[in-house]
């Protein structure tokens, strides 16, 4: 955990100074456009990814010989996913040039990013399963690092714009897959195979996962596109700075449940299942606390610092934003109880939820309230679903583990 701990700390220093150069050179708008192409990538992923980010983990912490199977069947995942992609969004552009406001260059450097993030997220999902967390935190600091010297070298070449900010995107996944492709041939856990049995046999709780993150990713990044439609680029621009920090801020909480899934789903009972889950539970708890008071009382004089007076207007959706990924950090361990044993349906409802309270919210407050509607209307959000979820674990602990059914 401490190695984990210190390697993402490396990680957001690495990113904010990153950060740095690209803001300073974009500007609030040109941020807004770079954070809209991105969030095009990022959907693609989400809808790529079909569920086996979770069931790759799942199934790999359950049986670690299927290793070889499940990193080649993502592979072969990805690379469909990447034609399907570069079809639909040159069809798009094609048919919707009005809406579809990227040219087609970009649209090609926006594609190019999503087989080599999706393939790069399932196989995390693998090394997660394996815990291998040395390799994934040393991976994620060595390729962000190359990405902070490409990014300098665009900078004193005066060349960072959109197109060269894709493609750095690009060879800082490239050289992410080959590093752990490395490590998963060197293993050998299993023959290194397309398996459709396998495939078959990860389906439903793919698709019960795939469901489960589409919506919670829509909770999250959904209010990008109406921040863009309701207040324009350059407010998407401030809205987009505040998320991108209270994302940075939040590693901790995300590193815990990296690790927490692999060691619940690999425990049969539920009584351990339960109190390891309530003791990470509390532990995240009052560290968070922490997290969140030091964005109240420093993130303003942090984003002038980093990014400039021109930045100054994300303060007040930051110190908001923050409360939202607070309840979602907590939402994500108690949901590790509920994805360690199968993932019920249930569970996906209560997102959907989150999705509906998320729009409807976003589509009255911003008009109103702008960047600070939108940042109340995500705490509404994450409140909604952490404490349907919350609820749901206290029956399920009540009905099942106190009645001795200790067995998942």
């Amino acid at each position: 955990m401490v190695h984990t701990v210190v390697s993402k700390i490396l990680f957001i220093g690495i990113g904010v100074a990153t950060s740095i150069i690209i803001m300073r050179t974009l500007g609030p708008e040109l941020r807004g456009v770079y954070a809209k192409a991105l969030a095009i990538s990022s959907f693609a992923v989400q809808f790529g990814t079909l569920g086996f980010h979770a069931s790759n983990t799942y199934f790999t912490a359950k049986s670690k010989n299927q290793m070889g199977s499940i990193a080649a069947n993502s592979a072969y995942i990805s690379a469909l996913i990447g034609a399907l992609s570069l079809l639909g969004l040159w069809g798009a552009k094609v048919l919707f040039p009005n809406v579809i406001q990227f040219s087609y260059l970009e649209i090609f450097l926006i594609v190019l990013t999503i087989p080599t993030q999706l393939l790069g997220m399932l196989w995390k999902a693998v090394a997660q399963g394996m815990e291998w967390f040395k390799l994934i935190n040393v991976t994620e600091v060595a390729l962000r690092l190359v990405y902070f010297v490409v990014m300098m070298g665009l900078w004193l070449g005066k060349v960072v714009n959109i197109n060269t900010l894709l493609v750095a995107v690009s060879i800082e996944q490239l050289g992410s897959l080959w590093w752990m492709f490395r490590k998963m041939k060197a293993e050998q856990h299993g023959r290194w195979s397309f398996s459709f049995d396998l495939l078959k046999e990860q389906s439903g709780y793919s698709f019960r996962a795939y469901l489960s993150a589409f919506f919670a990713f829509m909770v999250i990044k959904a209010d990008v596109f109406m921040v863009d439609y309701y207040a324009g680029k350059e407010q998407l621009g401030y809205y987009s700075t505040a998320t991108l920090l209270v994302d940075y801020a939040g590693f901790v909480g995300v590193a815990i449940a990296a690790i927490l899934m692999p060691r619940l789903s690999g425990t049969e009972n539920l009584a351990e299942i339960f109190r390891l889950n309530w003791r990470v539970l509390k532990n995240t708890a009052f560290l968070m606390s922490f997290v969140v008071l030091g964005t109240w009382f420093l993130g303003g004089w942090g984003i002038e610092i980093l990014f400039g007076k021109a930045f100054v207007p994300a303060e007040e959706p930051l110190k908001i934003l923050i409360l939202s990924r607070y309840l979602l950090w907590l939402q994500i361990v108690v949901v590790q109880v509920f994805n360690a044993t199968g993932l019920p349906w249930r569970i996906i409802g209560y997102w959907v939820v989150a999705v509906i309270v998320n729009i409807v919210a976003n589509a009255v407050w911003i008009p109103q309230y702008g960047i600070v509607g939108a940042s109340w209307a995500s705490v509404l959000a994450h409140g909604v679903d952490l404490l349907l979820v919350g609820i749901d674990a206290f029956l399920f602990y009540r009905n099942r583990v106190k009645k001795g059914l200790a067995t998942s």
